[in-house]
């Protein structure tokens, strides 16, 4: 009989750790395990992704609290043989609902974020909560997983919680089995075409990703190369970064198409991709580009860059807010690009299957 994995994940929108649970959900899947996503709202586009073999839970809870009763009553009636509960406070809520639910089997807490830079903790009271129940609470989970070590520095930094109740696995990226290529772009756009140099940004437009520093660096480097740039994500920041781009007079140079489910086609056009991110808690962007050979820039923020480029090896790291380093960085690389195949390979480091073998191991 096969083993039963429930993945606990608020919704399935666009994002890195949506884009993990629906990778890791798919690959248990096809390896025969029953898998089941329990989100807090079951919306997001990334949901269409998902295999029909996996059963989709709707607690339909507004807030964190909310979940726990929900939660409470699923593992009353059903015990699944693993549980992968993603993201504080969620994984309180699912921590408090298996204790009183008298569960007894595996469960693995996955942090995605670098805590420290985190403007959640803004709130003094959400930092006091977060630190006093990741150090109490975290060390009587079976596996608390951290997507970077450099993630998993910061938390042991920020809570005082013990190296030995943490493992680092990278996410589950790269599936060589998956031909991108023959994907058509969701959406016809004017960055597509011409000689220009296409320069391409994906996330979310939310302030971490800092994208007052990337188009600042992109205005200086339209003085030396004729470009275009491509931000594909939505978010708050979205009218501060309209406003941004008028002001830099870059209206006919920059394309904000909103969400794009599949960005593969965009990475294989792309001359360069660029992360001006002021914290990550990995940067699967990087690695996404990378699969298809296209040179890479980032900023050296906490977490995650560093380890994918192993400290520049496979693309340049500036200083984060660094307009000017930034727009050289990107400069130098369009003019003299990496080997292409040495991209991939890098790349290859993070397939869906090595993530996954890791997770058997802790299984």
């Amino acid at each position: 009989m096969s083993k039963s994995i429930l993945i606990v994940i608020p919704h399935l929108d666009c994002g890195g750790a949506e884009k993990v649970a629906v990778n890791l959900a798919n690959e248990f899947s096809d390896r025969g395990y029953e898998v089941e996503i329990m989100m807090m709202n079951a919306f997001g586009s990334l949901i269409m992704d998902l295999r029909q073999s996996i059963t989709i839970k709707d607690l339909k809870a507004s807030r964190i609290i909310n979940s726990v009763y929900p939660i409470y009553r699923y593992l009353k009636v059903k015990k699944p043989d693993i549980i992968i509960a993603n993201m504080w406070p969620l994984t309180i809520a699912v921590l408090v609902a298996a204790i009183l639910s008298g569960y007894k089997n595996k469960l693995i807490f996955v942090e995605h974020t670098n805590w420290s830079t985190s403007p959640l903790l803004n709130s003094t009271l959400t930092n006091i909560v977060f630190r006093l129940t990741v150090r109490i609470l975290y060390p009587i989970v079976d596996t608390v997983v951290t997507v970077s070590n450099g993630a998993s520095e910061d938390l042991i930094a920020i809570t005082g919680i013990k190296k030995d109740n943490l493992l680092t696995i990278y996410n589950p990226v790269v599936d060589p089995d998956k031909n991108n290529k023959n994907i058509s772009p969701e959406k016809s756009i004017d960055w597509l075409y011409g000689d220009e140099k296409k320069i391409l940004a994906v996330g979310n437009l939310k302030d971490e990703k800092d994208y007052k520093t990337l188009l600042n660096a992109f205005k200086i480097l339209k003085s030396f190369i004729p470009a275009k740039l491509l931000i594909i994500g939505e978010g708050p920041e979205r009218d501060m970064i309209e406003k941004l781009v008028q002001k830099l007079y870059l209206n006919e140079y920059v394309s904000l198409p909103g969400i794009i489910n599949n960005p593969y086609p965009y990475y294989e056009k792309a001359d360069l991709l660029v992360l001006s991110s002021k914290n990550e808690g990995f940067a699967i962007v990087l690695i996404e580009a990378m699969s298809t050979g296209t040179p890479v820039v980032s900023t050296d923020c906490r977490s995650g860059p560093s380890e994918i480029l192993l400290n520049g090896k496979y693309g340049p790291l500036v200083q984060v807010g660094d307009y000017t380093a930034l727009s050289k960085a990107m400069v130098d690389i369009l003019n003299n690009p990496p080997d292409s195949s040495v991209l991939k390979n890098r790349a290859n480091d993070f397939t869906i299957s090595k993530s996954v073998l890791e997770y058997e191991k802790i299984f």
